[in-house]
């Protein structure tokens, strides 16, 4: 894994590939970040056949920092890797040693809330920050535990070196162990990760003959990825649904259009899954919401318990509101799915 203050080059990513770099982290535009990085740039990034993991900078200092500034923070990282066509299915959050010797207790909370927010949209959590704080945190609050370590150890070996001092996170850890060096241009930092997102980016879909609950799926007027993945119940929900289907639907999971042939895996009882589309039920009374003053998409979501959440809101009404779903104006009608 490399992570950069620099957007890379071409010939930045072409020396990632043969060096077998699966992952380019880069850091969002958090407001308690102390430097304004420049973004990667995501699209050369994905093109390039490398996952991107956006990094979100968590408050530098604990003292007073509640665990629902944690769970804003961690869905509006969601919203802006979206946003910022940087999502893979993973967002990180970054806690400083400064931030964790703040206040060890709020750093901790903090992290939870946050990593349980980003997995509310179904992506997983990556912290990342000193080990005596990942050890604090826990195996069962995030997905993947990156430490701090550089420069303090150097391994010989470090695609098998363990990563002292943490306790657990098998298979699920990584360490960052070389900062701010050149490669190929750039100046960077190194790390071993041993998962980041379940499965590769970008592999184009394919029917599994050997499953009877893997079929191909039509598109219709009035289909999101969301309800898709409810109506067949799909492991992973819509999450899953997109990575599988990426490479036909595009950069934007909000937009799929009638005609549009989907690999749907369902999670029904052999043979129920149908192999053809089914022919569109009469569609329900609409339902419709007035925004208000200090409204967001995810308020909104939480107040009327919108199923699949404010990404589900998004996705339903992404014609009207546009690119941005943070930019909402009073007096906008949005459809309630």
């Amino acid at each position: 894994m490399l992570d950069s203050a620099y957007p890379p080059s071409g010939s930045t990513l072409s020396a990632a590939r043969g060096n077998a770099i699966s992952v380019w982290g880069g850091y969002l535009a958090s407001p308690h970040a102390e430097h304004a990085w420049a973004p990667p740039d995501w699209a050369r990034v994905h093109a390039a056949g490398v996952l991107r993991l956006p990094i979100w900078v968590a408050p530098l200092d604990m003292n007073g920092v509640t665990p629902s500034q944690g769970t804003y923070d961690g869905n509006q990282a969601v919203a802006d890797a979206l946003e910022e066509g940087a999502y893979d299915g993973a967002v990180a959050v970054d806690v400083e040693e400064r931030a964790w010797i703040s206040h060890n207790d709020n750093a901790v909370a903090y992290a939870r809330a946050f990593a349980a927010a980003v997995r509310e949209h179904g992506a997983r959590c990556v912290a990342y920050g000193p080990v005596a704080f990942l050890n604090a945190l826990g195996e069962s609050s995030v997905d993947v535990a990156w430490a701090a370590l550089w420069p303090e150890v150097t391994p010989t070996d470090p695609s098998t070196a363990a990563v002292p001092g943490l306790e657990g996170f098998i298979g699920r850890r990584g360490w960052q162990y070389r900062g701010g060096h050149d490669f190929a241009g750039a100046n960077v930092d190194s790390s071993v990760i041993d998962a980041i997102t379940a499965g590769a980016p970008d592999a184009p879909p394919a029917p599994a003959p050997a499953d009877e609950n893997a079929f191909w799926y039509t598109v219709i007027t009035g289909d999101s990825l969301f309800a898709i993945a409810e109506r067949f119940n799909v492991p992973g929900g819509w999450i899953a649904l997109y990575r599988a289907n990426r490479a036909v639907v595009g950069s934007d999971p909000s937009l799929i259009h009638p005609g549009l042939r989907l690999l749907v895996t369902s999670s029904l009882p052999t043979g129920s899954a149908p192999a053809h589309p089914p022919e569109p039920a009469p569609p329900p009374a609409t339902r419709t919401y007035t925004v208000q003053p200090g409204d967001t998409l995810w308020s909104i979501a939480q107040q009327l318990r919108i199923p699949g959440g404010w990404i589900a809101l998004f996705s339903a009404n992404h014609a009207v509101i546009g690119a941005n779903p943070n930019l909402i104006h009073p007096g906008l009608e949005l459809e309630i799915p």
